[in-house]
């Protein structure tokens, strides 16, 4: 422990030694001084723990010295004790209302000496410690509300923020981080944020974060794909810096980046509708153009003898290419959405029905059709002929991916309220398959025209991208999911009304 330190002053060398070898023995420390400004130049240069004053000195006498030492903002504090040989009651009070802790009158008994100043030295270690207790919990509260405001701060700014280790680890995320993610905060020591990153922004994320410990180099800009706990992508752009210690090394990487996931798609959509659109003139001039060209074609091929005369083979050929032609001109104006459709109001278990004879009839006997219809007490309006082209354009495609062998599931019901996302009631018509399903990536692009995911060759892409353009003429929707243990299923929702 540290000894304490009591300074002595007295203009009297006398008085110094005599206080001084009273209190020799004890663990202190003893300064002397022999007058006022003497004493005040130590307190700068050693403050110690008690003083004992003489009041009784030329020049500056102790009163004054004890006013400037209560005057101080950095000693005031130091306890005094006035030594003198006034004992009447006019100087007590003068000494007391000066600032004075205690009075030691001339001549004094050595044991009362010794009492007091270890009286007034334990009590001032105390009032120290309680001091320092009292600044630390000061100095722990400012820090915890700095902590506190920074964190509210980092949790309300509207920005995803997280610190990551050099081997990814994951040090830190805040509130926005573990929502545009789906993880709770529990499951943060267990991530590593190079297994969070898309595969296509894998090296772009690690060339950053290890340019990130570079003590030299500034923030840098990221905008990259990311993986949330659901496998969804998530894209986010920001700014990724060195986090520093005290010493100036980087400890970790802090980013400050915004989820731009729905903007980016937005993006994406707007493109895609203008491609879409410009693919829609493109395909309705062509279905324009080819469907004239087949129509001189027809006009000039026989019609087909009803007796039992033969015909040439070539002509059989030609009336066959032309109804195929004819079909692909229906697709051209399916995804053009300028397929003439009539669409009228019908029974819609009578016409789902008939619907689902006719892609019954086409199929192979190698596939299973199981049908299910729920639409009692309903009506639809359709063009039947437009909706049976839906169908077995749907049908194909699952026959397709089956390889012709498989179940086929057929179903239709009846949504209403909160079931639906377009109109009050509706009829939803479904068509499953067994076959092996999508990719996440693929289902993205099932409806884009003239994509496909069969052998260059053995499909047109025209199919889905026909099917939507014809449900959407319909004012109705459609949409494809893919289950991981195989199976495509694609389902179509028409207005509908109880009948």
């Amino acid at each position: 422990m540290t000894s304490q330190r009591v300074l002595i002053v007295d203009d009297d060398q006398r008085n110094l030694k005599t206080l001084a070898a009273s209190l020799v023995d004890l663990p202190i420390e003893i300064l002397e001084a022999s007058s006022g400004p003497q004493a005040l130049r130590m307190l700068e240069e050693r403050d110690p723990d008690l003083i004992l004053l003489d009041v009784m000195m030329p020049g500056m006498d102790g009163y004054e010295v004890l006013e400037k030492i209560r005057g101080s903002e950095v000693h005031r504090e130091i306890p005094v004790i006035l030594v003198t040989a006034l004992d009447d009651r006019e100087s007590l009070l003068s000494g007391f209302t000066a600032g004075a802790d205690d009075f030691i009158t001339k001549p004094f008994s050595r044991w009362e000496l010794r009492l007091r100043v270890r009286s007034i030295l334990r009590l001032n270690r105390y009032r120290r410690l309680a001091d320092a207790r009292t600044e630390r919990d000061r100095v722990s509260q400012l820090a915890s509300d700095r902590e506190k405001l920074y964190r509210e701060l980092i949790e309300n700014a509207g920005v995803i923020v997280q610190s990551v280790a050099p081997n990814g680890k994951i040090l830190f995320a805040n509130q926005g981080w573990l929502d545009a993610f789906g993880f709770t905060e529990c499951e943060l020591p267990d991530l590593d944020m190079l297994g969070l990153v898309h595969p296509d922004s894998l090296d772009c994320y690690r060339k950053i974060l290890a340019a990130s410990f570079s003590p030299d180099l500034g923030s840098q800009e990221i905008e990259a794909t990311f993986l949330g706990k659901d496998g969804r992508s998530i894209k986010l752009e920001g700014a990724v810096v060195g986090q520093k210690s005290r010493d100036g090394g980087v400890v970790a990487s802090l980013a400050l980046l915004r989820d731009v996931t729905e903007a980016a798609e937005m993006r994406a959509r707007v493109a895609r509708a203008h491609q879409m659109e410009q693919v829609g003139r493109l395909t309705a001039g062509l279905a324009h153009d080819f469907g004239n060209i087949l129509q001189v074609i027809s006009m000039s091929v026989p019609p087909a003898p009803t007796s039992g005369e033969g015909e040439s083979k070539w002509l059989g050929f030609i009336r066959d290419a032309v109804e195929d032609g004819a079909a692909l001109v229906a697709d051209l104006m399916g995804v053009s959405r300028s397929a003439a459709i009539q669409p009228e109001w019908v029974d819609a278990e009578e016409c789902v029905s008939l619907a689902f004879d006719t892609v019954t009839r086409l199929l192979p006997g190698s596939i299973s059709v199981h049908r299910k219809i729920s639409c009692d007490n309903a009506i639809m309006r359709v063009d039947s002929t437009a909706l049976r082209r839906v169908l077995l354009n749907l049908s194909t495609n699952a026959r397709d991916a089956m390889k012709g062998y498989g179940d086929l599931f057929l179903e239709a019901c009846v949504k209403s309220g909160p079931e639906t996302g377009m109109a009050p009631m509706q009829i939803e018509i479904s068509v499953r398959d067994t076959g092996p399903g999508m990719s996440t990536e693929d289902l993205a692009r099932a409806f884009e025209p003239f994509f496909t995911t069969k052998e260059e060759g053995e499909g047109t892409g025209l199919g889905l991208a026909s099917a939507r353009g014809l449900v959407e003429q319909h004012d109705g929707q459609i949409w494809a999911s893919s289950e991981p243990s195989g199976g495509l299923q694609v389902t179509i929702a028409l207005p509908a009304a109880r009948a």
